[in-house]
């Protein structure tokens, strides 16, 4: 009783303890998705403008930062969450959906801020930005459920004209897909009945579909491809049913080859260091 009693003492006792601020937890953060574009003259990041998430840039001359930062997109209602520098222009890409709908559409806008275009205005659709890269200027590759809403296609597109073409027709409901330096999709991946993952891949990029792995149900949520190399020479991979990590998963660079002729090489683990 008398511990009891002594308990509720200290807890009636004890200072009260101001309250996390929920803008603290829930609240836009002050700069986000940071990006440098590919000639180092601008640095672009997402802030809130009003309240609302929009794309702000400032320049640069050598580093060195010339005026201030300025908001070029003006969005007033839906915030915006992923966007890029376009590599060989003064445009930069984002996507955004209407009414929070989650039909997110792309659209350009000038590094001015001026003349902001939608590059797909289709109805009932979602679109990913998948790549932007300087070897291919003036494109990006996106994923689109245009053709099939249950199915995602991989299109790349010129964004002066808005103009794409498909360079994977994405008819097995494939979850991720990866592309080499040539935007060449080398590896799919896809969740099956059991709760499973597989993987296959194009050892060439004109190449026959070959499996790649099999992972368990119990390996297939923390394991999976990332990315291919350039040349499409390589696969980095997580994958937590290896010795190496088997708990928390490791970090591997995989030879893009059928698993008979793959090299697993770890990266990163709780056993290896970081060697990048």
């Amino acid at each position: 009783m008398f511990a009891f009693a002594a308990i509720c003492l200290l807890a009636t006792t004890e200072p009260e303890r101001p309250l996390i601020p929920r803008h603290v937890l829930f609240g836009n953060a002050d700069r986000s998705a940071v990006r440098v574009n590919a000639e180092g003259t601008r640095i672009g990041w997402l802030a809130p403008r009003n309240g609302v998430l929009n794309v702000w840039i400032q320049e640069l001359d050598h580093g060195t930062r010339v005026g201030e930062p300025r908001a070029v997109t003006q969005s007033a209602d839906r915030p915006i969450r992923q966007w890029e520098f376009l590599p060989g222009s003064d445009e930069v890409i984002y996507l955004q959906d209407q009414g929070g709908d989650e039909d997110f559409r792309l659209f350009a806008v000038s590094g001015s801020g001026a003349a902001e275009r939608c590059l797909t205005p289709w109805e009932g659709t979602r679109t990913k930005i998948l790549a932007v890269d300087p070897r291919h200027p003036g494109e990006v590759l996106i994923a689109s459920n245009r053709r099939d809403r249950a199915r995602f296609d991989v299109l790349r597109m010129r964004v002066a004209t808005a103009e794409s073409n498909v360079v994977f027709q994405n008819d097995m409901a494939w979850f991720d897909m990866l592309h080499d330096g040539d935007w060449t999709i080398r590896v799919v991946r896809r969740f099956v009945a059991d709760g499973s993952s597989e993987a296959l891949c194009r050892e060439e990029p004109n190449g026959p579909w070959v499996p790649f792995r099999v992972w368990s149900p119990d390996d297939s949520g923390p394991s999976r491809p990332l990315a291919v190399s350039a040349d499409g020479s390589s696969v980095y991979v997580i994958d937590s049913s290896r010795d190496v990590s088997p708990d928390t998963g490791a970090l591997f660079e995989v030879s893009l080859a059928a698993p008979a002729r793959q090299r697993w090489t770890p990266l990163a683990s709780e056993r290896v260091a970081l060697r990048w």
